[in-house]
């Protein structure tokens, strides 16, 4: 950045320089403290779904704790079970999911906003559904927009599509989701830099996807699953088990998804 004095000269900020503006109206060299500047944002910022699968309400739903209110409905076999390492997670064979399309309408895609989608997966190495398998599914199949989160004959997948069908765009990881290991997978839409950026472990997968033909619009959640996507001719399903899904209406950064996935 420049730093200027009003009638004075200017000088060209690097990183890990700062200046002040002494009595006399001169730029003079300061030590920067780190602390008491705001370089990342709180985790939660943004924060609109967040699914621990931790207890049921009412036999048949799961609460959210984001704070909003998001409860997720259990269907077609969708439980909650013990894990060794996460505790407790949910746990689905194939043809089960979570209903979370009671969560409120998300501006994904609106000018300098953006999404992300992340959560923790092991997948069941039995599985039929190996080509597709849908974590998190948002928006109503033949609809827009359309988000989703999931894995593609092994590496993290998932696409976004705007304000008409015609501008759809895909991204793939390439690094292996492997069956039966506890795997963070994460994608980050970025409407700033028009970009999608796909994660394993807290490592970024291949190169960034662009985005700019995706249409500006809003996600109505008329559609919204954990463990499925799209709608009744597309039912893509998740086998295995799955843990601390969480969806923000902002890109997180690379250290925020680093942190997530820890």
């Amino acid at each position: 950045m420049t730093a200027r004095v009003d009638g004075g000269k200017s000088e060209t900020l690097r990183e890990g320089e700062a200046r002040r503006v002494n009595d006399q109206g001169q730029l003079v060299a300061i030590k920067i403290n780190s602390e008491r500047f705001t370089d990342t944002l709180p985790g939660d910022h943004g924060l609109i779904g967040h699914w621990k699968f931790e207890s049921r309400i009412d036999g048949a739903n799961t609460p959210a704790s984001s704070g909003n209110g998001h409860t997720g409905r259990f269907e077609g076999g969708a439980s909650i079970v013990s894990d060794p390492v996460r505790g407790k997670v949910l746990s689905l064979s194939g043809k089960g999911m979570v209903d979370i399309n009671t969560v409120k309408n998300i501006p994904n895609l609106l000018p300098l906003r953006g999404l992300t989608l992340a959560a923790w997966i092991k997948r069941t190495p039995s599985d039929l559904n190996k080509t597709y398998a849908y974590v998190i599914g948002l928006g109503l199949e033949g609809d827009n927009p359309i988000a989703t989160l999931g894995t593609f004959n092994g590496v993290v997948h998932g696409f976004i599509e705007g304000d008409g069908s015609s501008d759809q765009v895909q991204v793939t990881g390439d690094t292996p989701v492997k069956d039966g290991v506890w795997t963070h997978i994460a994608i980050t839409f970025d409407r700033t830099e028009n970009q999608v950026i796909s994660h394993v472990n807290g490592v970024a997968q291949a190169s960034p996807t662009d985005i700019s033909r995706v249409g500006d619009g809003e996600l109505d959640w008329k559609f919204g699953t954990i463990g499925r996507t799209l709608g009744p001719s597309h039912r893509q399903y998740f086998g295995g088990l799955i843990d601390e899904v969480r969806v923000y209406d902002r890109p997180l950064s690379a250290g925020e998804i680093r942190k997530l996935a820890k």
